[in-house]
């Protein structure tokens, strides 16, 4: 299909070729949740006029139900997806993740050989961060995640990726993937990557001169409409694209917000169940609290005649980062605590007595050109960076 957020729901369940024992019970409320939607949705569909079908269409990722509704209580089928926007604290989020010994699925898990395993399987370095061997920060990744049956394993406790809308394609019906993110305010994340490629360079452009250079390009001037919806960055923005990621946004993203980091990462583990994880605190101390957004070495200044141009060139984003903030608000009521008292994803692969204590920041043996630059302020990612990172 060349829908860009086709959840290429699969038709058979297929039992994954994975080498650790996993166990593939499906809640039986997951189901009930299928057989209640499909005669209600089909009313819908034959009763609506030809402009809200439009709409339906328009909103198509967020009336598929590959990806859990934000506001439903999590099964333990699901996997939490976390969209990692560049220069938004996602790199900080993997070191703290690890840390609290969930299996990741990150640009890691591929790496020393494990590109070529023919299964998959979950694999820890020596400080105990655990991995699952596909990269989900790549596309090919992400399909090649997919022939392995990466969601029906039940191997990963939380997958990282770039391309939230190719994300999709892991997940069915009952195996879903639950969206989080973390969202930056759009002029200050493009300021973060300008100064992060012209560091080091005495005669680099200025901070107007990189914004007059963006508006006179064919960019959309939307990076976060653009992989949400998983169109070309040359493609013009329409008040369609926006309503559209707006919609997703609303429906599947669980939102957190770089400017308040340590409370976003509390409403993550509350909503995951993962605020009870043994060495919480350190972990949190480590890296999460030493972070202050605000202490920004460098930074195109509010008000500047850089900002105002970038503020301009960025329209799309702007929207939907207002739009994130009012969410943001709205997800306090609701955010907060699973049911079951001691709901946790993640838990039954990782027990009480083997959760792992807090370890180092860095892995190790990880050759230098590996280490992925850093925001300010932040402790050293375990990780290369991703592409445009």
């Amino acid at each position: 299909s060349n829908d860009p957020i086709s959840s290429h729901i699969d038709s058979m369940r297929l039992t994954p070729a994975i080498t650790t024992t996993t166990t593939n019970m499906v809640p039986p409320r997951k189901l009930r949740r299928i057989a209640y939607a499909a005669i209600p949705a089909l009313v819908v569909v034959l009763l609506v006029d030809e402009t809200f079908r439009r709409k339906l269409v328009i909103n198509d990722m967020v009336v598929k139900n590959v990806m859990g509704n934000v506001a439903e209580f999590v099964d333990d089928s699901d996997t939490p997806v976390f969209w990692h926007i560049p220069k938004s604290g996602g790199g900080s989020l993997k070191s703290y993740y690890g840390c609290l010994g969930l299996v990741e699925a990150t640009q890691t898990g591929a790496k020393y050989g494990h590109s070529e395993d023919q299964n998959l399987q979950v694999w820890e370095n020596d400080y105990g961060y655990k991995y699952v061997n596909v990269d989900t920060t790549q596309e090919d990744g992400i399909t090649h995640a997919k022939e392995l049956h990466f969601a029906e394993s039940g191997l990963a406790d939380i997958a990282f990726t770039p391309y939230p809308a190719a994300a999709t394609q892991l997940f069915n019906q009952v195996y879903q993937g639950r969206f989080f993110t973390m969202i930056r305010h759009p002029v200050e994340l493009a300021g973060s990557m300008f100064y992060h490629h012209v560091e080091g360079d005495a005669d680099h452009q200025t901070p107007e001169e990189f914004a007059r250079q963006k508006i006179a390009s064919k960019d959309n001037g939307g990076f976060m409409i653009s992989q949400l919806l998983d169109i070309s960055r040359t493609e013009p923005l329409t008040d369609e694209h926006l309503q559209k990621a707006k919609a997703i946004l609303r429906t599947k993203f669980v939102i957190g917000l770089m400017s308040k980091m340590e409370e976003s990462v509390e409403r993550f583990d509350n909503y995951f169940g993962w605020h009870k994880r043994q060495g919480r605190e350190q972990c949190l101390n480590t890296y999460i609290r030493q972070i202050n957004p605000n202490e920004v070495v460098q930074r195109v200044e509010e008000n500047s005649e850089a900002w105002r141009l970038l503020e301009d060139f960025l329209y799309f984003d702007m929207q939907l980062y207002e739009f994130a903030l009012e969410l943001y608000e709205e997800q306090e009521e609701f955010v907060l605590l699973q049911p079951e008292e001691n709901f946790e994803v993640g838990a039954e692969d990782v027990p009480e007595d083997e959760l792992v204590e807090p370890v180092a920041p860095a892995e190790p043996n990880v050759p230098t050109e590996l280490i992925a630059p850093v925001e300010p302020n932040a402790p050293v990612e375990p990780v290369p960076a991703e592409p445009n990172a």
